[in-house]
């Protein structure tokens, strides 16, 4: 998303409805969580956009953690990932 401009780290965007679309069409995120079975779900799968699937915010958190850009356990951003 050009509007964050060159000091963003990385784009996280997390997200289910039909206000959630651009996003999947106009690319802009490095990473995309969509809720599972929701809208914005359906159209990354259908038009090939890379994407994690959730059902609750945990999943998220735990997600998030396992690409490096939580602190395990904390909830707080590791120092320098985002």
């Amino acid at each position: 998303m050009a509007a964050w401009g060159p000091s963003a780290s990385k784009v996280i965007f997390i997200g289910d409805g039909v206000s959630d679309l651009p996003i999947a069409r106009e690319g802009g995120a490095d990473v995309i969580f969509a809720k599972q079975g929701r809208a914005l779900a359906r159209v990354c799968a259908e038009s090939g956009v890379e994407h994690t699937v959730f059902d609750g915010f945990g999943e998220v958190r735990r997600a998030m953690e396992g690409l490096g850009f939580l602190a395990a356990g904390t909830g707080q951003a590791a120092p320098g990932k985002l």
